[in-house]
């Protein structure tokens, strides 16, 4: 740790100067400003087969689109049938049949949901989805900065610039039309009910995100060890609904079928099932397949074999959560989210956005009185940065070379966030009452 302090200070110092508020401001507002044109070019370079210069308009937003669809049919039966799934896609986009295809791979509820805007002509429906998912994104950034007393106003306008023009949200989420948004929110609301000791409501946000599992691959499991019932509660509560909403909403033979499309889909984790754009994948799992350029045994061996430390140590840490002070239960959170970032089947870079909110809860730290944590700010600061530069090139990297850059920077920001848990000094204070974040009714 002394060298690598050491080597990213050094680094930092030279790269500090070029960053400043006002520059980063600009650069942040005309970035925005240029995605903000290109997205008015999409729509109004949009021919009748909704295709632009750019490609297809609303990229993912597509498969929710048409699985409303369906379900506005009179086949609703067919929701998970990849023949029917094709057909209904390549009506959106007539001209990429047999080059390209998008399965909908998500619960009946979520298909449900989109009934309403799938009433709509293409074009509508994804616009309103834009304003839909970026109030999502807004809403839990909000929510976010109500649990970070310490954090300077102006340096929360710098952070909402950069979580705004941060790529995976604002090209993959946002302009993607994907759903991550809705997530965001939810674990911003997790988090802000766990620290002000609601812990059912807590558990009711964070069950909203078994829409997705893999989003809760690493929290679930801090809930239980860390003992967390009532949490526990709400999150069963929540998975519950879901379940009985999906059940009343489409017929129960709907809901059988989406089990047996998340194993196909699950099964490309190990080289079978759906094809999928492998570059976009960003945890250990997809790394050592892009690496090698196919599923391997060895490539299984060292994600297990490089996962067991972090797992034990995850797991020790965990256990003692509740015996905690806050600002350690806070970077305990925000380390097992980027761990599930690393450690797990699948993440696709949208999803990526989730990290935003571990830096934001690991950046209020940093803020707090005291000075024990002053040699280490320049490291964050390093990985942060990192983090936001190589977010818009790992993609074609990973395409062209198979090495997935951002997915080391994950580790490292992963690994820092949990030795900060077990290393931080007893000097920095708990701004909150020590009380909160306990499992209380």
């Amino acid at each position: 740790m002394p060298i690598l302090l050491a080597w990213t200070t050094r680094a930092w110092f030279i790269i500090e100067p070029w960053l400043r508020r006002d520059r980063i401001r600009f650069f942040c507002l005309g970035l925005l400003g240029v995605s903000m044109v290109l997205m008015v070019m999409s729509f109004a370079t949009s021919d009748e087969n909704h295709q632009n210069r750019f490609g297809s308009l609303g990229a993912d937003f597509a498969g929710f689109y048409y699985a409303g669809q369906i379900l506005n049919g009179p086949t609703p039966e067919k929701l998970y049938d990849p023949v029917a799934q094709d057909e209904a896609y390549y009506e959106i986009f007539p001209t990429v049949r047999e080059r390209e295809n998008l399965p909908y791979v998500h619960p009946p509820f979520i298909a449900w949901m989109f009934r309403p805007l799938a009433t709509m002509q293409y074009p509508t429906a994804y616009g309103i989805w834009l304003v839909i998912s970026a109030g999502f994104y807004g809403a839990g950034l909000a929510v976010t900065y109500k649990v970070l007393p310490s954090m300077p106003a102006k340096d929360r306008n710098i952070a909402s610039l950069l979580a705004v023009t941060f790529e995976p949200f604002l090209m993959e989420c946002w302009l993607g039309g994907q759903l991550s948004a809705v997530a965001f929110l939810c674990v911003a609301l997790a988090f802000y009910w766990d620290t002000f000791g609601r812990p059912i409501l807590s558990g009711v946000a964070l069950g909203l995100c078994l829409y997705k599992p893999t989003l809760v691959l690493l929290l679930l499991p801090m809930l239980l060890v860390a003992r967390r019932w009532w949490t526990l509660l709400g999150v069963g509560l929540s998975g519950l609904s879901l379940g009985l909403i999906s059940l009343l909403a489409v017929r129960k033979t709907i809901c059988f079928s989406y089990i047996d499309t998340l194993r196909g889909f699950t099964g490309t984790a190990t080289g079978t099932g759906m094809v999928r754009k492998d570059w976009k994948f960003i945890d250990l799992n997809f790394f050592f397949r892009n690496l090698f350029g196919e599923p391997t045994k060895l490539g299984k061996v060292l994600v297990l074999t490089i996962a067991v430390a972090p797992v034990i140590y995850l797991f020790i840490a965990w256990w003692r959560m509740d015996r905690e002070s806050e600002s350690r239960r806070r970077l305990i959170w925000a380390s097992t989210v980027t761990w599930t970032m690393v450690i797990n089947v699948y993440m696709g870079i949208y999803d990526l956005i989730m990290v935003v909110l571990s830096v934001l809860w690991t950046a209020e730290v940093f803020y707090r009185p005291g000075k024990s944590l002053d040699e280490y700010f320049s490291l964050f600061k390093f990985l942060v940065f990192l983090l936001l530069i190589l977010s818009w090139i790992t993609q074609p990297v990973a395409r062209l070379t198979g090495f997935q850059l951002i997915t080391p920077v994950l580790f490292a920001l992963a690994a820092f966030q949990l030795w900060l848990a077990w290393k931080l000094p007893p000097d920095i204070p708990d701004l909150l009452p020590d009380s909160i974040g306990r499992s209380q009714p």
